[in-house]
């Protein structure tokens, strides 16, 4: 087993030990897949397993070993997608039925004119704190939620492998929070 303790550099930790994703991303794409289903949520989830691997401090060194490390990874990375989707499943029937028409708990516009208006004002203060962002925070923003692109299709048009423009997109959203707080907007249904 393959580790790094606190006095180990991790830089100098040669990348070549560590187990290699793509290597075995065949079996790994069956794996999520028959969990989470196909698409752009299987996608994030192997991204999330990746990232995993990279954080990972220890590993094994056989490559048979390797296959069944990863195996458990992809599944408590599947667990958790899947747990964050009936959350929100959850608090969307929740919400419909303490009243709250679907529409409302789903973030859309209804015909109720007080939710409308606070809705708009609520979008101008959004709208002014993405202006105060810095441009390629709020390119990023943008292109992942308004245009749901996927961490691997941003991360193709930057250059840059799909965990660091996570690590991006993760960092834009926490500062543009920080701004809509600043501004007194809820943050609380925010992602």
């Amino acid at each position: 087993m393959h580790s790094l303790d606190d006095q180990t550099d991790p830089t100098q930790v040669l990348e070549s030990d560590r187990p290699d994703v793509s290597h075995h991303r065949c079996w790994l794409d069956r794996v999520v897949e028959n969990r989470v289903g196909r698409g752009e949520a299987a996608d994030d989830v192997v991204q999330e397993v990746a990232l995993a691997v990279a954080k990972a401090t220890s590993w094994p060194a056989d490559e048979s070993e390797q296959r069944a490390w990863l195996c458990t990874i992809a599944i408590r990375q599947c667990a958790l997608a899947l747990r964050n989707n009936q959350r929100y499943r959850d608090r969307v029937e929740a919400a419909s039925q303490n009243g709250v028409p679907k529409a409302q708990a789903q973030h859309e516009p209804t015909q109720d004119p007080i939710y409308w208006l606070l809705h708009s004002e609520s979008k101008e203060l959004i709208r002014e704190a993405i202006g105060k962002l810095e441009a390629d925070a709020r390119d990023l923003l943008i292109a992942k939620y308004l245009h749901g692109r996927t961490y691997r299709e941003l991360g193709n048009a930057h250059n840059q492998p799909p965990h660091a423009v996570e690590y991006r997109v993760a960092v834009a959203r926490r500062q543009l929070r920080g701004l809509l707080r600043d501004l007194g907007v809820s943050t609380e249904d925010l992602p």
